[in-house]
């Protein structure tokens, strides 16, 4: 009875301690063991002094070994130790002691060596090596709810892997006998935060890393794993493992045999070399609930050379919850299992390609909870809402081993579920430590696709000048972006670190220098947007314009130009503003005939400055008004701005008659009232010029000599304006001759200006002058010249042979022809010519049957000239009877 009551009272005793806990003991002890391939000093300068206040050790050089971090052991003063616990500058590190206190302060004390504390996740973890951690050099407890500790071991890349090669029937490295709870847990991982953890992360950046901490496992027996925990509460992060192995069912990370709690496994890489069949990572063996959040594991290339049926990812205990997240399990029979009929896994955003074992393959086995959603399977067994099946990702180098998601996917990038607020795994990273979101959404898998921030510089023109001067000044607008309008109201102003490889627009409201319009936001494209290349600066800026640099009415004679300046947007709905003014004349504007130029605006970025513009009906006219403000008569309107343009510049009036001075004037729009569409633009200003009159010269007579093929001649119209607004003005040639064509070139020209005709000249033009008319259309203004068309004279002369010839005996005529242009045609006549046709060979010959004198004649014609005619010598035909002879 004694013995019972000294227990009662025993246990009393320890729960009334428990039960109240002093403040030292509520706070929970971070402790720090780094592991390394060696233990070598790696500190930085000899001597290295340490001085220690309150927790903040601070070294006489910078540390800057790579591999340094927290859990390195820092001795000093011969034996003296404290382990680093965070990094505040590499000069500046805070420590703690063996057991996670802070440390007694110290003052330039000779830093003895500053190594890591194991030479291997073994020695410092599985019971197998005497769990050393936990020994009376170190924490000297295993119980870690009762000292409130942490355990963390941080793992580091010195000069290899760790191997590990047999392990039993049990596992390599295998985690039992710690008393942990959700607050005192062991953490295996690899720091990665160069600012507070390390000077060079040791985590993997997303795919296998010689030259990061890796561990290499070779089993000697079937159903072994690399690592192994018995006990609840313990997280494994950002390890790279490889399992070669010959045997079966071995495992890259395993939790078994659990009673109750949880296991948190996340950011690591598993591979392998197989013959038959293994495991990625596997919750299971226990009939008890145990809860796993599994979440940014990359598992690939466990498919058996042999035979088997690989998984990636099993839960196997009887009951419990599985949050499987962004987890990406590549070339493995089996992808995700749930070997339990009552367990309850929640999957989301899982990436699972190439699994087929041979028989009906799985993507995904089992039961999964209906929350699931957003996973990606080869096969068509993807579960939850949102499912792609059948589907295939894109990764930067599958063959390669880099599964990162490749730019050009779209099936995984931006097509997962936010789990940045989930109440069981609120992620904010992926397996290489890159923020989640990156982009505009969340990506499925174990990757994000890493878009570096950027910055965006806003800022503002007057007339090619920044504005303001100096300082920065009120303009509204909205900068629109993935994540919505991020804007404020103030240029100059720069948007640091937004998301980059995404597009933005700024859209203008309002504001801006005084008396200024907004001419554009550049870039135009039309609408103002621009992509933010990962890592790099865009810029926009506000383009506004001041009233003299608005109007492109230039001044000349006889030209009066009002400007509607302040500038007032005016529209069509009936409830907008739709009339601008009165705006007067410096000096009023005689009564007379004008003809009247108008220019209007509009930026074209659609309603308010946003979006790209479509308003049909952007036009305005002028009511001309007199001394007492009464209407005279109004000007045409303007057309319509079309979108693709910002200025319309139009003649709306020819001679418009003014019956007396007018001294101001009124804008109104020209489809007012219109309400189908906003049509806002600004009137700019307006030119009156007098009737409109000009006059044309010619350069003076044109002269070509015609040839045997086309000729040309060209003359110089000079078109001068003498009264009013410039404008085309279109000719028109008359009294070109036969055979003769023209041509004008800069037909449409603005006076003053020059066209010139060209006269083709053809071979059968006839010579001569030609008087030539140029008119001018409208006015039928003209000027008038000579063409001259030049060729050879065309000369003929005629010869008989012979003059004198007896009855019956041949007289042979030739043409001698010089001149004109050939060919040429022949036309004889005279005493005894035949008529009906007259010939027309050269030469010609004829004999006479009667005797006496004869007469002959020839026309020549040539190819232009007119027919030219001749006369031939006289023939004598006398009989052929002796002139002796005399009859009696």
């Amino acid at each position: 009875m004694k013995h019972l009551l000294k227990i009662i009272l025993v246990v009393i005793c320890v729960i009334g301690v428990y039960a109240m806990p002093t403040d030292a003991e509520a706070t929970t002890k971070q402790v720090f063991y780094s592991v390394g391939q060696n233990t070598n000093d790696h500190k930085t300068g000899t001597p290295l002094n340490i001085s220690i206040a309150n927790g903040v050790a601070t070294f006489s050089v910078a540390q800057t070994a790579a591999n340094m971090g927290v859990g390195d052991r820092v001795t000093y003063k011969g034996n003296q130790k404290v382990f680093i616990s965070g990094k505040i500058s590499q000069t500046q590190w805070n420590v703690v002691t063996v057991n996670g206190d802070i440390p007694p302060d110290a003052t330039d004390e000779i830093v003895n060596s500053i190594r890591h504390e194991f030479d291997s996740l073994d020695n410092a973890m599985s019971i197998y090596k005497g769990n050393q951690s936990s020994d009376a050099n170190h924490l000297g407890t295993l119980d870690l709810v009762a000292g409130n500790y942490i355990l963390n071991i941080p793992l580091y890349y010195d000069t290899g892997p760790e191997y590990f090669n047999g392990g039993g029937i049990y596992a390599g490295i295998l985690i039992n006998y710690f008393n942990t709870g959700p607050n005192n847990y062991i953490k295996i991982y690899t720091p990665t935060n160069t600012t507070s953890e390390v000077n060079s992360s040791q985590r993997h950046d997303g795919k296998w890393n010689d030259q990061k901490y890796s561990l290499i496992f070779s089993p000697d027996n079937n159903s072994t794993a690399a690592i192994r925990t018995y006990i609840p509460y313990v997280k494994v992060d950002g390890l790279q493992i490889k399992i070669i192995s010959s045997n079966d069912d071995n495992k890259g990370i395993e939790a078994s045999y659990i009673a109750s709690g949880w296991v948190e496994f996340s950011n690591n890489i598993i591979t392998g070399q197989i013959l038959n069949f293994v495991t990625g990572i596997h919750v299971g063996y226990t009939n008890t609930y145990v809860l796993a959040k599994i979440w940014n594991n990359l598992v690939y290339d466990l498919r058996g050379t042999n035979y088997g049926s690989s998984f990636g990812i099993i839960y196997g205990s009887v009951s419990g919850v599985v949050y499987l997240y962004n987890n990406t399990v590549i070339n493995i029979p089996y992808g995700i299992s749930n070997h339990s009929s009552e367990a309850n896994i929640v999957a989301k955003n899982n990436i699972v390609q190439d699994a087929s074992s041979g028989y009906d393959g799985a993507g995904y086995r089992g039961n999964f909870d209906l929350s699931s959603s957003n996973n990606i399977s080869n096969q068509n067994d993807a579960p939850g809402s949102n499912p792609q099946n059948n589907t295939t990702v894109s990764f930067v180098n599958k063959a390669g081993k880099d599964f990162h998601l490749s730019p050009s996917d779209t099936k995984a990038l931006d097509k997962g579920i936010n789990l940045i607020s989930d109440p069981n795994i609120p992620i904010s990273s992926d397996f290489e430590g890159n923020s989640r979101p990156s982009g505009v959404a969340w990506d499925i898998g174990a990757d994000e696709l890493f878009a570096a921030q950027g910055n965006i510089v806003i800022s503002a023109t007057l007339d090619g000048e920044p504005w303001p001067i100096s300082g920065n000044d009120t303009v509204a607008y909205t900068l629109s972006g993935p994540s919505g309008d991020i804007s404020n109201s103030f240029v100059p102003f720069t948007y640091n670190n937004v998301t980059a490889d995404e597009s933005y627009t700024l859209a203008y409201f309002s504001g801006g220098p005084a008396g200024a319009i907004l001419h554009s936001i550049s870039p135009i494209l039309p609408v103002s947007s621009q992509f933010l290349p990962s890592g790099t600066s865009i810029s926009f800026n506000l383009n506004f314009v001041s009233g003299s640099n608005l109007c492109p009415l230039t001044p000349q004679s006889k030209r009066t130009i009002i400007s509607f300046e302040p500038y007032q947007e005016i529209s069509s709905p009936a409830l907008a503003p739709h009339m601008g003014g009165p705006f007067l004349f410096s000096t009023p504007l005689p009564a007379g005939e004008y003809d009247i130029t108008l220019v209007s605006y509009d930026h074209h970025m659609g309603a308010g400055g946003s979006g790209y513009q479509h308003q049909p009906n952007e036009k305005f006219y002028l009511k001309l008004l007199d001394q007492d403000s009464d209407i005279i008569v109004s000007t045409d309107s303007t057309p319509d701005i079309s979108d693709d343009q910002d200025y319309v510049t139009a003649l709306v009036n020819t001679n418009l008659q003014i019956a007396n001075d007018v001294y101001s004037t009124e804008m109104w729009h020209g489809a007012y009232i219109d309400n189908s569409d906003y049509n806002g633009l600004y009137p700019i200003c307006a030119a009156f010029d007098e009737s409109f009159d000009y006059s044309l010269s010619d350069s003076g007579t044109s002269n070509v000599i015609k040839t045997d093929s086309d000729t040309f001649a060209q003359n110089t119209i000079t078109k001068t304006l003498v009264s009013g607004a410039a404008r085309n003005i279109s000719l028109s040639v008359s009294g070109a001759p036969p055979g003769v064509t023209t041509s004008i070139s800069g037909q449409d020209c603005n006076l003053t200006c020059t066209s010139v005709i060209t006269f083709t000249v053809s071979p059968s033009t006839n010579v001569g002058t030609y008087p030539i008319i140029v008119t001018g259309y409208p006015l039928d203004k003209s000027t008038e010249f000579d063409l001259v068309v030049l060729g050879d004279p065309l000369i003929v002369s005629c010869v008989a042979s012979p003059t004198t010839v007896f009855l019956g005996e041949t007289v042979t005529l030739t043409a001698d022809v010089s001149g004109g242009v050939t060919p040429y045609i022949y036309s004889w006549a005279g005493t005894d010519i035949p008529t009906g046709p007259s010939p027309d060979t050269n030469p010609f010959s004829i004999s006479y049957n009667t005797i006496g004198q004869k007469s002959v004649s020839v026309t020549v014609t040539d190819s232009s000239s007119p027919p030219f005619q001749t006369t031939c010598p006289e023939i004598t035909v006398r009989a052929n009877i002796d002139p002796q002879y005399e009859e009696f």
